[in-house]
């Protein structure tokens, strides 16, 4: 079996802080917000299938590093038009293969849940090396079955087969299945001499198989690289994640800063104080010695509000007003565009309410009081 290169990141000068959580916990949805951009791939399923490593950089750079260290450059300008548009196809059909959720930041008109979204309903720009970079992510990071050997739905099957020759027009095919992928981002929040690392989810159902690792030894791995760890539990799924936590305390020899975060913290149960969720998650990080004196609790999916203050996206494409074009309005879009003034409103204060701009702010200040331990 063919297992990641043990120097997997290389810049030794950034603190380098891993993202890890059970599947589905909203992990790289942190990332976006924090990075204030739908840069990586997201789905309600188990989506990220390889490390991948965020840092600053003026000049956006993707690099693929393959299990046996070799460095592979991948485009993001001046990219031919069939492939771009090879890229632009393979990103729509991933909404409607495995749900892919970023697509709707990247549409030209009001996205409507339940809507099949096609080629045509795109808004991207060949020219444009931040569009360019959410397509590749999209091929080389989100998880299509490549582990299911007993895979037979053949929407799959063909979404296989059209990853296998985009990575093949990208001068990836033949270079190994357990790579590591680095990028650099003209992030503010990465200018704090900081790179963050999505891992996979701890917990989906993805085995070692077809020579690929499985999902929680791949987050290990990438485990034995990184200085500080952001964890992130859900309400829903408190008491699972024990097993990868004790892990990943144990790589370090129990010396390893780890930041606990609740998120999706709007979707308590119904009967269930937030009180009540917060103690419980005190209780799971004090079993593993983790510091919990503040547990951050966030929403990351309400950070929504600051992709169109950077003048990233439409306010129709978001999450909120697909949601009330639904519910609110039953589908009438007229309906939803005269309520334009309540909507930005509402986002506003979702996005006070989210918890991020604080999170983001206490990332930092972690970051410049604790020692970097480094072997």
């Amino acid at each position: 079996m063919e297992k990641m290169h043990p120097n997997m990141f290389g810049h030794k000068t950034r603190t380098r802080v891993g993202v890890a959580g059970c599947q589905s916990s909203g992990k790289t949805s942190v990332i976006n917000a924090l990075i204030e951009y739908p840069l990586l791939p997201v789905c309600q399923l188990r989506t990220t299938c390889v490390p991948v490593e965020l840092r600053y950089g003026e000049k956006i750079h993707i690099e693929v590093k393959t299990a046996s260290g070799e460095k592979i450059d991948v485009p993001c300008y001046d990219i031919d038009s069939p492939l771009f548009w090879l890229l632009a196809d393979y990103f729509v059909n991933c909404k409607e293969c495995i749900g892919l959720e970023n697509v709707r930041y990247f549409v030209s008109s009001i996205f409507c849940e339940g809507k099949k979204t096609i080629l045509s309903d795109l808004c991207l720009n060949p020219s444009d090396p931040k569009h360019i970079a959410v397509l590749i992510l999209t091929v080389l990071c989100a998880y299509v079955h490549q582990n299911n050997p007993n895979c037979n739905d053949p929407e799959v099957l063909l979404m296989q087969e059209r990853q296998k020759h985009i990575l093949y027009r990208l001068g990836l095919d033949g270079k190994g299945k357990n790579y590591f992928v680095s990028v650099c981002w003209d992030s503010l929040f990465l200018k704090n001499n900081l790179s963050l690392i999505d891992l996979p989810g701890f917990g989906a159902d993805v085995d070692e198989a077809n020579g690929f690792l499985s999902h929680s030894q791949t987050a290990l791995l990438a485990a034995k690289n990184l200085d500080k760890l952001v964890y992130v539990l859900v309400p829903q799924i408190l008491i699972e994640g024990e097993e990868l936590l004790a892990e990943f305390k144990n790589i370090k020899g129990g010396q390893f800063d780890v930041i606990p975060v609740i998120n999706k913290i709007d979707d308590i149960s119904a009967g269930v104080s937030s009180e009540t969720v917060l103690n419980s998650a005190k209780t799971f990080f004090k079993r593993h010695a983790v510091d919990c004196d503040e547990i951050h609790c966030i929403s990351a999916l309400f950070s929504e509000q600051v992709f169109i203050e950077n003048g990233l996206i439409e306010i129709w494409h978001t999450n909120f007003a697909s949601k009330r074009l639904q519910t609110d309005f039953d589908g009438d879009i007229k309906g939803l565009q005269e309520d334009l003034p309540g909507i930005q409103r509402l986002l506003q204060k979702r996005y006070e309410q989210s918890g991020i701009k604080k999170f983001r702010g206490a990332l930092i200040s972690f970051m410049n009081c604790r020692v970097i331990r480094r072997s």
